[in-house]
């Protein structure tokens, strides 16, 4: 009986070890691929959304009235092969569809940083998290700052790892929270993206 249950302790030693190896060998690998995608890009983008105060319903349903913009962005992108990253000197200019009546501020420029993670696959292409920050320099709200949240990308590696092709058309809702005054207001957005970023040498 002591035999046998010596034996059982051995197997399950055993298999707790190829469990552990198991497991630091996905991580190891997730880890190489990420080291895929390293170095600093400088970028350029565009973005069109529909925002407003009230979310989203079912299949993208407004609830409450929203309001339309586009942007352009340019900045680099670093990434610093193990997963996490940032996005550095962002400059966007930004246009409000709506805001076409007199005495209106359609176009607002806005400087701003992300903290970014990221997991690069097998085919070379990637996702990527990000939340930002920054302030508003002109339009409506200059001087205000503002924070983004859910900022989901994805892209594909290409040119050897010198060019990125970046998108965004998976309809995630992202929250931005503008300082004030007169006090803080949040809106959620849905976005679509598209740009390039190409590897600084």
């Amino acid at each position: 009986m002591q035999r046998i249950a010596q034996r059982l302790l051995k197997i399950l030693l055993l298999f707790l070890i190829t469990l552990s190896l198991g497991r630091d060998s996905i991580v190891q690998a997730q880890g190489n691929l990420n080291a895929r995608l390293r170095g600093d890009y400088f970028f350029s983008r565009t973005r069109t959304c529909v925002q407003n105060m009230n979310g989203f319903g079912t299949n993208f349903q407004l609830l409450g009235g929203g309001s339309t913009f586009t942007d352009a962005v340019r900045g680099v992108r670093r990434y610093n092969g193990d997963g996490t990253g940032s996005i550095v000197d962002g400059h966007l200019l930004f246009v409000d569809h709506t805001a076409t009546f007199t005495g209106a501020f359609p176009v607002t420029e806005n400087t701003f940083t992300c903290n970014l993670t990221y997991a690069v696959s097998p085919d070379g292409s990637f996702t990527e998290n990000a939340s930002c920050s920054g302030m508003i320099l002109s339009g409506l709200r200059a001087g205000q700052t503002f924070t983004t949240t859910g900022i989901g990308m994805r892209g594909q590696i290409t040119g050897g790892g010198r060019t990125l092709l970046l998108d965004d058309t998976n309809g995630n809702v992202e929250t931005i929270t503008f300082s004030g005054p007169p006090t803080p207001s949040t809106f959620q957005r849905i976005c679509n993206r598209s740009g390039t970023a190409v590897k600084h040498q």
